[in-house]
C-alpha cells in the first residue's frame, strides 16, 4: 500500500524493528508485539497463522515481560530485558538464536542466548543494547560485544573461519578484546560496525 496503514491492536509504541516480511514493537508498557509472516516463527507466539494485526510475543498468556529493546534480523528476532537478558526466536538455520542447545531450524517462542562453556551454560547478561543483521545477533555488554550465528563473511569479528557460530562470542582484535564505545554496535545485512 503507498499510504501510511495503522498496525491493528497496537498502541503506544517506544520502538519498531522490521524484519523482511515482519515487524515487532516495543511498546511503553516494556512488552513486545509482532505482525506479519510467521512462516518461520517469527511472530514469537507458537504456531499461528500469518496476521496482519499484532499480537503479543510469548501469546496471552506467557507474554515477555521487562523488555528494553529489540533487533529484527531477515526471519528472526531478539529482545533484552531489564536485567539484561537476551530472547530470540523465529529462523535459526544459522544459529542466530544464540542457544546452542536449540538446533532447530526454528523456533516460534522466544529461547533465552547462552554461553556454550560446557559446564554451567550461563545467560548471558548485563545486555544494554542488540543489533541483528539477515542471520545473525550481536549485542553490547558495556563496552565488549558479543555476537553468534552466521559467519560466512566474518560477521562474528573474532578471526574465526567457522560457518556459524551457535553461542555469544567476544568481539575481538586480534587475541584480544575490542573495546568499544557503549550502545555503539549496529548490524548490517552481513556486516557490522561500532
Amino acid at each position: 500500500d503507498p499510504s501510511p496503514l495503522q498496525i491493528e491492536n497496537l498502541s503506544k509504541v517506544a520502538s519498531v524493528a522490521i524484519g523482511d516480511d515482519f515487524g515487532c514493537a516495543k511498546t511503553l508498557g516494556n512488552t513486545v508485539s509482532c505482525w506479519g509472516s510467521n512462516a518461520q516463527g517469527q511472530l514469537g507466539d507458537g504456531p499461528t497463522p500469518s496476521r496482519t494485526e499484532a499480537g503479543p510475543v510469548g501469546g496471552s498468556t506467557s507474554y515477555l515481560p521487562n523488555i528494553l529493546g529489540v533487533a529484527a534480523g531477515a526471519f528472526h528476532m531478539c529482545a533484552f530485558n531489564a536485567s539484561g537478558n537476551v530472547y530470540c526466536w523465529g529462523y535459526n538455520h544459522d544459529r542466530e538464536l544464540g542457544n546452542f542447545n536449540a538446533t532447530s531450524d526454528v523456533f516460534n517462542k522466544p529461547i533465552i542466548v547462552v554461553f556454550h562453556d560446557f559446564m554451567t551454560n550461563p545467560a548471558l547478561s548485563g545486555v544494554a543494547s542488540i543489533s541483528a543483521g539477515f542471520y545473525f545477533s550481536c549485542a553490547m555488554q558495556g563496552s565488549k560485544a558479543f555476537c553468534w550465528g552466521q559467519n560466512t563473511d566474518g560477521q562474528m569479528g573474532n578471526g574465526s573461519a567457522v560457518t556459524y557460530i551457535d553461542s555469544p562470542a567476544p568481539v575481538v582484535k586480534g587475541s584480544t578484546a575490542f573495546g568499544m564505545i557503549e550502545n555503539s554496535l549496529s548490524a548490517g545485512a552481513t556486516h557490522v560496525c561500532a
